[in-house]
C-alpha cells in the first residue's frame, strides 16, 4: 500500500513506494485517496520518474532513514513537513533552499547558521522552527 509520508519536496515515502509497486496496485491505491491528494501522489509520482538514478537512490536513502527515526521523531518531521507545506507558495522555495544548505554542513556548522543573526532575520518564527525541527533530524 502506499504509504503517506511528508509530501513534499524531500518527495519522500508517498512516491518512493508507489515507485515500487506493479502499476495496477498503484493505480488501486491512488484511487483510495481523496481527489486533491490523488492529485499531488501524482505529481510526485512524476517527478519521481524524471530523477536521475543518482537523486532517486539519495531520495530512497534518506526514506530509509527516516523509518529508522523513532516515532517521536517521525511525528515531529511530519509536523514540520505538513507546516512547510502551508507556508505561502513565494516563501517555500526560499525553506526549502535553507533547508537543502543546512543538510549539506556538518553538525557543528548547522548549528551556528540555526543560531546566527542572518538566519534569524531572513525567516520568521514559523520557518525557523520546521527549519529546526527538520535540521534536528539530520547525522
Amino acid at each position: 500500500m502506499i504509504r503517506r509520508w511528508l509530501g513534499v519536496w524531500v518527495l519522500a515515502a508517498l512516491p518512493l513506494a508507489a515507485a515500487h509497486q506493479p502499476p495496477a496496485e498503484r493505480e488501486k491505491d491512488l484511487r483510495q485517496l481523496p481527489p486533491e491528494r490523488q492529485k499531488k501522489a501524482q505529481e510526485r509520482l512524476d517527478r519521481l520518474q524524471k530523477m536521475s538514478p543518482q537523486e532517486r537512490q539519495r531520495l530512497e536513502k534518506r526514506y530509509e532513514e527516516f523509518q529508522r527515526l523513532p516515532p517521536e521523531e517521525k511525528q515531529r518531521v511530519r509536523a514540520a513537513f505538513h507546516r512547510f507545506e502551508a507556508l505561502p507558495d513565494d516563501r517555500r522555495p526560499k525553506v526549502r533552499a535553507e533547508w537543502q544548505r543546512l543538510q549539506a554542513m556538518a553538525p557543528a556548522e548547522r548549528d551556528k547558521r540555526l543560531a546566527s543573526p542572518a538566519f534569524q532575520n531572513k525567516f520568521n518564527p514559523n520557518e525557523r522552527q520546521i527549519l529546526r525541527d527538520l535540521a534536528g533530524t539530520l547525522h
